[in-house]
């Protein structure tokens, strides 16, 4: 597995965007993308090999929308969450930004990697050129440019208005206007 998320039900989404590569000798015929449910019952989500490496995954603050990313291309996917935690209606929800010395490469990817989500829906999702920031109908608010290639971005401090963003070697946090929202965590009942 290389991201996941969690939902309010006690399930876990999760990419894994390295089954079938050479330099893993693995039974299983490619990527994907799982969902393991409550009774620990693990479901593929996607055809296999439908993304080239499926990466970031996050749910909207409501459980009922599924967004991924695949860092071999621009497109950031969302679904409907249906009742069973399977996912459908696969749509495109946003483009991202490509860096300018890659476009016109080929392939042209966006290297997208970790996401996040604010309490209003907006996404925040790591890519090659920074944190690439759309409110909830898709739409480009701005790019948070840091020194590195960000890997991965997480709300955090007292009110989960820090954004801290993850790279090779650095850790950075950025002062939001916002507030993060923090996920559903399962803990067990004491008898």
């Amino acid at each position: 597995p290389n991201d996941c998320i969690t939902d309010r039900k006690g399930g876990l989404y999760f990419t894994d965007p390295w089954c079938g590569r050479e330099r893993i000798n693995n039974s299983l015929p490619g990527t994907a993308v799982y969902y393991c449910n409550p009774k620990k019952e693990i479901i593929r989500l996607c055809d296999w090999n439908e993304f080239g490496f499926p990466n970031g995954c996050v749910l909207s603050p409501d459980d009922s929308k599924f967004f991924l990313n695949d860092s071999h291309s621009s497109t950031v996917w969302i679904y409907d969450v249906d009742e069973d935690g399977s996912i459908s209606n696969k749509q495109p929800f946003a483009e991202l930004i490509l860096h300018n010395k890659r476009i016109g490469k080929t392939p042209e990817r966006s290297e997208a990697d970790g996401m996040t989500i604010d309490r209003f829906g907006n996404l925040f999702v790591v890519a090659e050129i920074g944190v690439q920031v759309f409110d909830r109908t898709g739409k480009l608010l701005g790019i948070i440019d840091i020194p590195k290639q960000p890997s991965h971005c997480v709300f955090g401090g007292h009110d989960l208005s820090i954004l801290y963003i993850t790279a090779v070697d650095q850790v950075y946090s950025v002062q939001t206007n916002t507030k993060g929202f923090q996920y559903p965590i399962q803990t067990k009942k004491k008898n």
